[in-house]
């Protein structure tokens, strides 16, 4: 421990803050361009009247419970400004204006939309963006940090991976206990890219192999995040490059950049310049060695916290999730794990309209499957949050998701707002009398099925 703690790792600490501040301009550019679609006053789930259900049912404890600066005002004015504000603020951090100030900012509006958010910001990319960005701030403060702040930043970064993994195999799920996960994944994932669709025509041998080195990379290479630098270096490039690989085969918003940035903390400065010298203690000034030892002592705090959580990943016991269950609120601790269980069928929602019950024309979606010959496409960093629901709604029955029963009744209003989220609106004059819903399973063509006809799908 000594030969690391000799380390410092100040610049890895510069370029983790503006890198984290890039995904903050993401996150909130993707919220601002459809806010009000989704919580405006016309949207599908408009946070002034969550705002007016959460005040009866707490009444003065509504605002510890809900935790968002909406109580102040939340007008459709003030909810695109916020999105707007944290644009700015996430600018001015990444160009080095008051980095730990705005970090503070960020993170307090960036909660204000997840504590309303409903089920349109409940993805473990958001926890995760708060859960990081929570610690950043500390991270931030002193520089070179102190070094159990270091080792915090590791332990997260171990904590999602090996999470991420273990889930995998704990599930249950027989794609995954086959090796046969990947062969299906590309086709089921939520928002398919281009390159999900050649991915899909692979080998199952390869498919296999592919599996094989996923768990590789999320349940055996964390453990080298510990280790001497020259393995640390190498996990740090293996699981670089496991997020550029899903980057290139998917859609998930901001998620793989940010874990991207949680790698740099692994790079001491000896590494970015090879001539770094790690301060002593006594080089602080007496502010600076208070708040350093305070800065340590909830590292030291969280990294136990983590190692809890961790363990919660092999028992039932209550008292674990209990005691998550305390950081929920504010997104401190939070659990990880994508994909525990495959999804081994695409189902895709098509919602129609019609004036008179006979001819139906359908509304078509931007970024989600819908026409058989439209070609998969790259979104992300921005994350079409209506897109994704559809997804998670066609997986049961429409009618259970409160919030697709909205969704229906701004078509039938012909909310603006709502509409703007579409890629048609079939009904430019006026809403339709009738709407109504279908499901079918849609696949993968073969790609001499693609050159012939031009379908990327079928039903």
């Amino acid at each position: 421990m000594n030969a690391l703690s000799d380390e410092t790792f100040a610049i890895a600490q510069y370029w983790f803050v503006k890198g984290l501040a890039l995904n903050y301009l993401s996150a909130f550019a993707s919220l601002f361009v459809q806010v009000l679609g989704l919580y405006g006053s016309k949207g599908i789930v408009p946070i002034s009247v969550y705002l007016q259900t959460v005040k009866r049912h707490f009444n003065k404890k509504a605002f510890l419970e809900v935790p968002t600066v909406f109580w102040w005002n939340s007008s459709d004015h003030f909810i695109r400004c916020v999105a707007a504000l944290g644009m700015l603020f996430a600018a001015l951090a990444c160009f080095g204006v008051f980095p730990s100030l705005m970090l503070i900012l960020l993170w307090c509006l960036y909660l204000s939309f997840m504590s309303v958010g409903s089920s349109f910001l409940s993805f473990q990319w958001d926890c995760l963006l708060l859960e990081v960005g929570f610690s950043a701030i500390l991270f931030s403060l002193l520089t070179p940090p102190p070094f159990l702040l270091v080792v915090l930043m590791w332990v997260l970064l171990f904590r999602l991976m090996f999470s991420s993994g273990v889930v995998k195999l704990l599930s249950g799920c027989p794609e995954w206990a086959a090796w046969r996960a990947m062969t299906i994944h590309y086709e089921s994932q939520p928002l398919p890219n281009p390159i999900a669709y050649f991915m899909h025509q692979q080998p199952k041998w390869f498919a296999k192999v592919s599996v094989l080195f996923l768990l590789f990379i999320e349940i055996i290479v964390p453990f080298f995040i510990f280790a001497p630098e020259p393995m640390r270096l190498a996990a740090c490039f293996l699981m670089i490059f496991l997020q550029i690989l899903i980057m290139l085969t998917g859609n998930y918003a901001f998620f793989n950049t940010l874990t991207i940035v949680m790698c740099l903390p692994l790079l001491s400065d000896q590494r970015w310049s090879g001539n770094a010298t790690a301060p002593t203690f006594a080089s602080y000034g007496t502010i600076e060695q208070i708040a350093y030892g305070l800065l340590s002592l909830y590292a030291a705090f969280m990294i136990v916290m983590n190692a809890f959580v961790v363990a919660g990943l092999f028992t039932t016991n209550r008292g674990f999730n209990r005691f998550r269950a305390c950081f929920e609120g504010y997104y401190i601790l939070n659990g990880y794990g994508l994909f525990a269980c495959m999804t081994t069928v695409r189902n895709e929602i098509t919602i129609q309209g019609s004036d008179d019950g006979k001819e139906w024309k359908t509304y078509e979606f931007k970024w989600k499957p819908g026409d058989l010959k439209t070609m998969p496409k790259q979104v992300a960093p921005h994350q079409p949050r209506l897109d994704w629901q559809m997804w998670f709604a066609a997986l049961g029955s429409p009618r259970q998701e409160q919030w697709f029963t909205s969704f229906l009744q701004r078509l039938r209003e012909g909310s603006d707002d709502v509409l703007n989220l579409l890629k048609t609106n079939p009904f430019p004059e006026a809403p339709p009398k009738f709407l109504r819903t279908k499901i079918d399973q849609y696949h993968f063509t073969d790609t001499s099925t693609l050159r012939q006809t031009g379908e990327w799908w079928k039903l």
